[in-house]
């Protein structure tokens, strides 16, 4: 881990900054082992973010690290990349699914498994509005309970995200986990 990582000034947390790094090389297919014996502190840290991750499938992009990592603060450990099927065919993946109730992830999703959380960015999804819709229409003819955030609201409007999870966990009738 470069110690330049350890202490940029933008105010993200060490150990999430080296999150986000570990997130992007899984995403271009590098395969990241754990430093045997290294006692430096990104060696600590990198040991421990591997341990933490386990073996779910890598973020698909910055702002779903992000999202991770705030779910995480507030205690949710969501699963990642879940596929949704219809009639058995995949129809999309979404970003994460909090799960109503059990932590272990089961082989094929359902909607009585949790909410779908959708990580929308500018970035990523200005072309992709009607992709996103048609995600959106597929999600509720299914019967999906859902809810899409924004990257900007991840990085400066944490109680919408919040108040956003409350309200698909409400409509599910389900307690909210934030």
């Amino acid at each position: 881990v470069p110690s330049e990582l350890l202490v940029l000034p933008d105010g993200i947390d060490p150990s999430d900054r080296v999150e986000l790094a570990l997130e992007h090389a899984l995403r271009d297919g590098h395969k990241i082992a754990a430093p045997r014996g290294g006692s430096m502190p990104g060696d600590v840290m990198l040991r421990r973010l591997l341990r933490q991750r386990g073996d779910e499938p890598p973020t698909g992009s910055y702002a779903e690290t992000r999202a991770l990592q705030l779910l995480r603060s507030w205690g949710v450990v969501p699963w990642r990349q879940v596929p949704v099927r219809r009639n058995g065919r995949i129809v999309n993946v979404a970003d994460f699914m909090l799960p109503f109730a059990s932590r272990r992830r089961p082989e094929v999703f359902s909607p009585t498994d949790g909410v779908l959380l959708e990580v929308d960015s500018r970035q990523f999804h200005a072309e992709e509005f009607d992709h996103d819709s048609r995600r959106n229409s597929n999600y509720d003819g299914l019967s999906y309970h859902w809810v899409a955030i924004t990257a900007n609201q991840i990085e400066r409007q944490v109680q919408v995200v919040r108040r956003s999870i409350d309200g698909a966990f409400r409509r599910a009738g389900r307690p909210s986990p934030v």
